[in-house]
């Protein structure tokens, strides 16, 4: 497909070059109907992957984004990382903005805001035990929602395996709300291990989360 041509109601609708999206999509919608997380998120999850537009732009400098402007999810298939990506993290990741956005609203809700304020108050005093999570070896090293927390958190000042620059972060709290619920949908509804280091580190930030998506 040519750059921002649409696959209207779902990425089944249409191929992205040469990224099978009829496939991926019901992978994807098999893989979170298993799902073991907060069980109204996931259906509504379910219910995003199948109205949602998808399209590709060979020039977008990131594998993918959600683009509130057109309410289109942009994929680069030909970005020197994109087969770095689990497909299904991609997915989870951008869909659960558009449903932020459109829904959610985290950076609207006083609990998680608040939330998100204490947990970055709180994470100096736990920055050994964090950057230990990541070590090579161990079994988040390459763990992108984490990571993306911490990023947040730290508003890019703790070296993580991904995560925006500090620049990103400095556009304002809602980028930081709302990459962090990205990054909580992501672990909640793929079941992702990482759920162990939010609730031992990050235990009211996951509360708030539960809160918004219940």
């Amino acid at each position: 497909m040519s750059p921002r041509d649409v696959a209207s109601g779902g990425i089944g609708q249409a191929e992205l070059g040469d990224f099978d999206g009829i496939k991926a999509e019901a992978h994807f919608l098999q893989t979170i109907r298993k799902s073991g997380g907060t069980e109204a998120h996931v259906k509504n999850m379910a219910f995003y992957a199948q109205t949602t537009q998808f399209a590709e732009d060979i020039n977008l400098k990131y594998p993918a984004l959600y683009d509130s402007k057109d309410d289109i999810i942009y994929f680069n298939t030909k970005h020197p990382s994109f087969d770095k990506y689990d497909i299904e993290f991609i997915m989870a990741h951008e869909i659960s903005h558009r449903m932020d956005i459109l829904q959610y609203k985290s950076w609207e809700d006083d609990v998680f805001m608040r939330a998100i304020e204490m947990s970055a108050q709180g994470i100096s005093s736990h920055v050994d035990g964090i950057m230990s999570v990541f070590s090579v070896g161990s079994e988040y090293e390459n763990d992108e929602s984490l990571s993306d927390i911490v990023s947040a958190l730290s508003k890019g000042t703790i070296n993580v395996p991904t995560g925006h620059p500090i620049e990103y972060w400095e556009q304002g709290d809602v980028y930081v709300a709302t990459e962090i619920f990205s990054a909580l949908s992501v672990i909640d509804v793929l079941g992702s291990p990482s759920i162990k280091m939010v609730e031992k580190y990050f235990v009211r930030l996951l509360n708030a989360y539960r809160g918004l998506v219940k």
